[in-house]
């Protein structure tokens, strides 16, 4: 059965949880150029939710997975395939097999 995870590397995320603090109230601190151009092209609201609603998804399809039965995994199997197939190509989740 696959198991669809969300990743996201967790030292980017310790990275950009730093610079988006130290550039604003209290500290002020002044960032190198490509750490300003970062801050100001990530809105960290917005990837926050996104990251929730993926984690979301990903939790209701796996428990989907552990529940559904062969004969009911053959109806969907074409929907699937196209699920599986994202999964192989993007950067945000992986696609692990659990034996």
């Amino acid at each position: 059965m696959l198991n669809i995870s969300v990743q996201l590397e967790p030292k980017l995320v310790l990275l950009l949880r730093e610079i988006y603090y130290l550039s604003r109230e209290p500290f002020f601190i002044e960032l190198p150029l490509a750490a300003r151009v970062l801050v100001e092209s990530i809105d960290f609201n917005q990837l926050r939710t996104t990251l929730t609603r993926l984690e979301a998804i990903v939790s209701k399809y796996n428990t989907v997975m552990r529940i559904v039965t062969p004969y009911e995994l053959e109806l969907f199997n074409r929907t699937l395939s196209k699920i599986w197939q994202v999964g192989h190509f993007s950067f945000l989740y992986t696609v692990s097999c659990r034996c």
